[in-house]
């Protein structure tokens, strides 16, 4: 059972380093291009990592708390499976009073967790939906910003700002001028 457990925590470690280089690499990526942009993905992203920190920790205190209760339904279930303990229950006749007990127990596990499991995608919604309000308000104030210069932009890529493009004369101009040579 341990060695079990061990592969698992193997696993699940390795999970972890891998998610941990995919986030660090696609971070650098994106702060490459736009150290605005990876600030405000950075701040959208806060509601959904709060809401998953509280799921997390909701699901742990659960797990503590019914695990007096899962002690009992693998003692029930351990004593009803073997061969001393069902002669013990045929003997002494508690076969309804383990049956009834199991059920009951089995009933309030599963209530408990029923109220997590409905908790979980309706709060992850919300916060997904927040995180994305605040994406679209932050592009939106992104493109305003940019509009409201007058001279057109891009954005340099050294010193991680939006830089002014030199004003070139339209077709109209260069037309003009090339008319009044000939």
């Amino acid at each position: 059972m341990q060695a079990g457990d061990r592969v698992s925590l193997l696993h699940a470690l390795g999970n972890l380093v891998q998610q941990s280089v995919a986030l660090l690499s696609f971070s650098l990526g994106v702060m490459f291009f736009s150290v605005p942009v990876f600030l405000l993905l950075a701040v959208a992203l806060i509601p959904a990592f709060l809401g998953e920190t509280h799921l997390a920790f909701l699901g742990y205190s659960l797990a503590h708390r019914l695990t007096a209760l899962r002690r009992e339904l693998d003692y029930i279930r351990t004593l009803g499976t073997s061969k001393e303990g069902a002669k013990e229950i045929r003997l002494f006749a508690l076969g309804p009073y383990f049956r009834k007990r199991f059920a009951q127990a089995n009933q309030i596990l599963i209530a408990s967790h029923r109220t997590v499991q409905i908790q979980r995608p309706s709060l992850g919604a919300v916060l997904g939906l927040i995180g994305s309000l605040n994406i679209r308000s932050e592009a939106n104030a992104l493109q305003t910003a940019q509009r409201s210069t007058s001279q057109p932009t891009r954005f340099d890529r050294r010193s991680h700002r939006l830089t002014s493009l030199p004003v070139m004369p339209g077709i109209a101009g260069t037309l003009e001028g090339a008319s009044r040579t000939t």
